[in-house]
């Protein structure tokens, strides 16, 4: 699968999600842009339906 175009910006907020969630993986990750963003994107949503389900 090619690698998508993500903003700059996007990118920034996904590396601190990681970052403050796994930094392990967020430093492996970092030499995989696309790879970090969908890490970033799957540790929202299990807080988002962490949240969900807690209420």
């Amino acid at each position: 699968m090619p690698d998508i175009y993500i903003p700059a910006a996007c990118l920034a907020d996904a590396r601190r999600v990681l970052a403050a969630q796994d930094p392990e993986i967020s430093r492996l990750a970092s030499k995989w842009p696309a790879a970090q963003w969908r890490a970033a994107i799957r540790q929202a949503q299990q807080e988002l339906e962490h949240v969900h389900d807690s209420m």
